[in-house]
């Protein structure tokens, strides 16, 4: 079985976390066969039909809150499903929290 993973290039993130870093870092987890960027500012479900006939996908999962229009296809084939997003797990978020530790230690 292979996981694909779609990387979201959110343009909210703060300098600290480029993209390349992020896919590097989502590539390098053992079980993840391949990762990619998505370009946020098209996504459209269009992007992610192309995705899923060009891979062979038979199951997207997606933990979050926004662009469920980006999922109509999935959820239309019965192969979308949807995890709980839980508030602290997201990048913007665990960023925020070093940038308090850092503050809180003087060192920023």
């Amino acid at each position: 079985m292979r996981h694909l993973v779609g990387i979201e290039n959110s343009v909210k993130l703060p300098v600290v976390t480029r993209q390349a870093e992020r896919l590097e870092i989502v590539s390098s987890i053992s079980h993840v066969s391949d990762a990619f960027i998505i370009d946020a500012s098209r996504l459209v479900a269009a992007t992610l039909d192309k995705i899923i006939v060009s891979h062979d996908i038979s199951l997207v999962v997606y933990a979050g809150r926004s662009t469920p229009e980006f999922y109509e296809h999935a959820e239309q084939a019965g192969i979308m499903r949807r995890l709980p997003y839980h508030k602290g797990v997201s990048t913007s978020e665990i960023i925020r929290r070093v940038e308090n530790v850092l503050r809180q230690e003087g060192l920023s």
